[in-house]
């Protein structure tokens, strides 16, 4: 079983004079354990009670947030919460698709587009 994963990703940078240069970032994402994702998934998890009964919410945007907080283990800047926010949104949609696939259990990997077996 892997648990890391290095994602190497392009980015188009220009200088003070307008030159544009392309450089190559890598990034680490890690396979979290059942109970770290679980932490996790608490984390991102708001309960209100509403007519005696709770209510659960799940933030998406924070759950892709915290999930590459927790996950990344090498960036090519600090790993923290506010550098994370201010990703370009094209490396951070990337890095979240990785670390989601990494972290998926083995049966959501499976390609579920193949038609039902008819034999009987």
């Amino acid at each position: 079983m892997e648990n890391l994963k290095e994602i190497k990703l392009e980015r188009t940078i220009k200088d003070k004079d307008g030159k544009e240069s392309v450089i190559e970032e890598v990034f680490v994402v890690k396979k979290l354990k059942w109970g770290e994702i679980n932490q996790l998934r608490d984390e991102c998890m708001d309960v209100k009670i509403i007519g005696g009964q709770p209510v659960m919410k799940l933030s998406q945007a924070k759950l892709r947030e915290v999930s590459l907080l927790k996950g990344l283990v090498k960036a090519p800047f600090e790993i923290n919460i506010n550098n994370i926010r201010n990703m370009e949104a094209q490396i951070g949609d990337t890095l979240y698709e990785e670390y989601d696939r990494l972290n998926s259990p083995e049966d959501k990997k499976k390609d579920t587009s193949e038609e039902p077996s008819t034999d009987t």
